[in-house]
């Protein structure tokens, strides 16, 4: 099997494993609320919906089998799994959203993914009435994998010197705003590791990496420092 077609069969199987979870999860308050006392439901109801619990927690297990075994033909999310607080699961669901072929530069990733500027240097918003340039599930993901990154680890310390940078220099932001701040410098480190892996990888031609400026001075930081088993 070709990868892009096993690369769909990934991306169906996260799809799947989403919607058999979020059923699950609605079958469970119901089941809960009950059991609290919080809810009125008849025996033979309950029943019923303890039966359609296990049958999308079944699917779901399925589900999650089938991703682990696809994510052993991608050998990005293998050297993804490197780098603490990344699982094979967030691994798999990101890479099954991205076309790495398509990112011509690091820029357009960071734009798929939520994390780019348009023409004027702003960053990319919904606005009402018009398409999202993004992909919001990729940005949600990668959201959910910068949390994970914030762990002791090399990605913290990029944390930690923006954060410290940004309180400095913008006085009038609130903590939750420096913090979105930082957070979003690692985010966007990460993307771009990945994009430059990926690509080498690939044998797809890739610019200068990420360059992030600190104490007046720019540092290239290599993926291999930050875990990536490449």
């Amino acid at each position: 099997m070709e990868k892009r077609e096993i690369q769909k069969a990934l991306f169906q199987a996260v799809q799947e494993r989403e919607s058999a979870q979020k059923s699950r999860v609605a079958y469970d308050l119901r089941i809960q609320a009950v059991k609290r006392g919080d809810d009125d439901a008849s025996d033979i109801l309950l029943r019923r919906w303890e039966r359609w619990h296990d049958r999308f927690a079944e699917h779901e297990r399925i589900a999650s089998e089938e991703i682990e075994e696809l994510a052993l033909d991608f050998q990005i999310i293998e050297i993804m799994c490197g780098v603490k607080g990344v699982g094979t699961m967030l691994a798999a669901k990101l890479v099954a959203q991205i076309d790495i072929d398509r990112a011509k530069t690091v820029s357009a990733l960071w734009r798929y993914c939520g994390y780019g500027c348009d023409e004027n240097g702003e960053r990319d918003r919904p606005k009402k009435g018009e398409k999202l340039v993004y992909n919001k599930k990729a940005k949600a993901i990668v959201h959910l994998i910068g949390i994970q990154l914030l762990r002791k680890g090399p990605y913290r310390e990029i944390y930690e010197n923006a954060r410290e940078k940004y309180e400095e220099k913008h006085t009038d932001w609130t903590k939750g705003h420096h913090h979105m701040a930082a957070l979003r410098k690692v985010k966007k480190l990460f993307l771009a590791h990945l994009w430059e892996v990926w690509r080498e990888l690939e044998g797809l031609p890739i610019r200068p990496a990420y360059i992030l400026e600190h104490g007046g001075h720019t540092h290239k930081h290599k993926p291999r420092d930050f875990g990536w088993l490449v």
